[in-house]
């Protein structure tokens, strides 16, 4: 099967398929070539994806309980709040939907797959397939998806790190655990060298206001995206994305001293809003920038 070239995630036949009929798309994000996740809500409908040419994960994020799966002869019930289901590309899925629902889809391909097994495993990972999974409990998974949607925002560039990681560790997760070939967790023995960590953090600064990536993080050290998290955690204590924010709150308590407003600062440490600026201010500082500021300079 040739796999099907998308622009963004909505190209991808789910995603279409789910815009055509009475769902309501609450939030969505492309992160790379139609790599990326949709939050969606629905009430009573019948979905149907016929053989769509890349794979789905979807979990449940409220409702769900009257949801059913119709396969031939056969209706799979048993869906509730962080049930998940794992659809493989090229398989049919038909849903009766009875209740409210809060669902989160991430949408990936076999060439995603095939980059991250490339950059993790170094192998090639021809001729596998995932599992078809309906209303699968696994909470490694669900608890990745709830912080998701809880604590990230999905618009603001300096989550978009995170977001970058998670979809490395789902996909990663899966071909742990719900793939015809079983592959190991790739074993992560000591940190990064005390001159990785300098040159990281120094390429943070000089690009404070820009848009970081995971990816641009991980090329300073020479590693692989997913190699990189995980050894950076161990050798600071914080995920990169963690990182770049206390860079980023650290570089606005210099410029709030200066005078200028709170948006400015904002946009020029890298937050796209100031609404989010002092959402993830506080959660550093346990007070408003504005508090700070009176505190600090008055």
């Amino acid at each position: 099967m040739i796999e099907q070239a998308y622009g963004s995630i909505g190209d991808t036949e789910v995603f279409q398929d789910l815009a055509d009929s009475r769902a309501r798309l609450l939030n969505s994000i492309t992160l790379k070539d139609a790599l990326g996740f949709a939050y969606w809500a629905n009430g009573v409908d019948e979905v149907n994806y016929k053989q769509p040419q890349h794979h789905t994960l979807s979990c449940y994020v409220s409702g769900g309980y009257k949801v059913k799966r119709v396969m031939g002869a056969e209706v799979a019930g048993g869906s509730a709040p962080e049930k998940l289901c794992l659809m493989p590309s090229d398989h049919e899925y038909i849903w009766k939907i009875n209740d409210d629902i809060r669902l989160l889809h991430f949408y990936f391909s076999d060439k995603h797959l095939g980059e991250l097994g490339e950059k993790v495993w170094d192998k090639s990972l021809n001729h596998l397939s995932l599992d078809d999974k309906t209303f699968l409990e696994d909470p490694y998974l669900a608890t990745i998806f709830l912080q998701m949607v809880n604590v990230l925002n999905w618009q603001d560039r300096a989550d978009q790190i995170s977001l970058q990681s998670s979809s490395q560790m789902l996909m990663v997760h899966l071909l742990k655990n719900h793939c015809s070939r079983s592959f190991q967790q790739p074993r992560i023995t000591g940190g990064l060298t005390h001159y990785q960590v300098r040159r990281v953090r120094e390429y943070i600064l000089e690009h404070l206001g820009a848009d970081l990536s995971l990816a641009s993080l991980a090329e300073q050290t020479g590693l692989s995206e997913y190699h990189f998290a995980r050894m950076f955690k161990e050798t600071t204590g914080l995920t990169p994305h963690q990182f770049v924010t206390q860079e980023r709150v650290n570089k606005s308590k210099e410029l709030i001293g200066g005078g200028e407003s709170l948006a400015s600062i904002a946009l020029q440490v890298g937050f796209s809003s100031q609404s989010h600026f002092s959402t993830r201010f506080r959660q550093v500082m346990n007070v408003s920038p504005a508090q700070f500021r009176k505190s600090v300079f008055t």
